[in-house]
């Protein structure tokens, strides 16, 4: 296929892809407000789920960690030796600022370079 034929087509799909794209955020955002409202009126009638004749539905409840004092957090993880509370996965933009500045990676770090299309009008 000729390279101009291929640009159009992928200038078409990126269309295709922002209109999906944005059809999905609507129907995201709408499908969160009645999850919102179903919680509302299943709380007020004391129950944590029921069935209809369209589908079954029930509260499910997990809990996530959230950060809210770092300095505390790290030393008990430098104490404690509890690495493992930690995800391993570096900052990639500290690490590219960082080995810009220094003129080398960190220890451990490696740089991908991943190849990509950039499609403008």
């Amino acid at each position: 296929m000729h390279i101009d034929a291929l640009v159009e087509l992928l200038w078409k799909t990126r269309e295709e892809l922002r209109v999906l794209a944005e059809q999905e955020k609507e129907l995201k955002t709408r499908y969160d407000l009645y999850k919102r409202e179903l919680l509302v009126k299943l709380d007020e009638q004391g129950v944590s789920g029921l069935k209809t004749p369209v589908a079954r539905i029930t509260i499910t409840e997990s809990q996530v960690a959230k950060l809210t004092d770092w300095n505390a957090f790290t030393e008990y993880v430098l104490n404690n030796n509890a690495f493992h509370l930690l995800q391993k996965r570096p900052a990639a933009n500290a690490i590219k600022e960082l080995t810009t500045i220094q003129g080398s990676t960190p220890p451990g770090i490696e740089l991908l370079t991943l190849r990509d299309i950039s499609l403008r009008g």
